[in-house]
């Protein structure tokens, strides 16, 4: 005995819930849209108290002061 099978959809409910998502999606995209973004203000920075770093300033600090303790050793 051969088996019918039961009529899952008609196309013209296919065709309707197709027509009916596209409208969906066009009605959100029309009112994304429409909808302008609100310019963010940066708040006021305060400035900020620093001091400018020199390397080589400390680098040549390092220097003296190892051969300050070379000589401090040395006459010993």
């Amino acid at each position: 005995m051969r088996r019918i099978s039961r009529n899952v959809g008609t196309p013209v409910r296919a065709f309707i819930y197709a027509v009916l998502i596209h409208v969906i999606f066009g009605a959100l995209l029309g009112v994304s849209l429409m909808i302008q973004p609100r310019a963010v203000t940066p708040a006021p920075a305060r400035p900020v108290q620093a001091k400018a770093i020199d390397l080589a300033a400390i680098e040549r600090e390092k220097r003296r002061l190892e051969e300050e303790r070379k000589k401090a050793a040395a006459e010993k």
